[in-house]
């Protein structure tokens, strides 16, 4: 999967992925490209929903110059090597 994303110099964005932390899953990002920033990861579900469904892992970044960047995100446990998914996220900051 791939998404791109356009956004200002300094200015928040978002990326919402699909998770369910209770599974052991959750979506970590590679290292990230110098120029992008990472300001906070959080999941969340939806209200009512008994625990252990699935619900969306959001990560908050921002752009810390202008330029074209790569993101890649994969969804696996923590001791595992190899993910179950991957998520590429191209960025184009001005």
């Amino acid at each position: 999967m791939s998404t791109q994303i356009h956004t200002t110099v300094g200015t928040p964005f978002g990326i919402d992925l699909a998770a369910t932390p209770s599974s052991g899953y959750l979506w970590t990002t590679q290292a990230l490209p110098d120029g992008i920033e990472l300001m906070d990861s959080s999941f969340g579900a939806a209200a009512g929903t008994p625990p252990g469904t699935q619900g969306h892992q959001h990560f908050t970044l921002r752009a810390t110059r202008a330029g074209h960047y790569r993101i890649d995100l994969l969804l696996k446990r923590e001791w595992e090597t190899q993910p179950i998914a991957t998520h590429t996220v191209s960025v184009i900051a001005r």
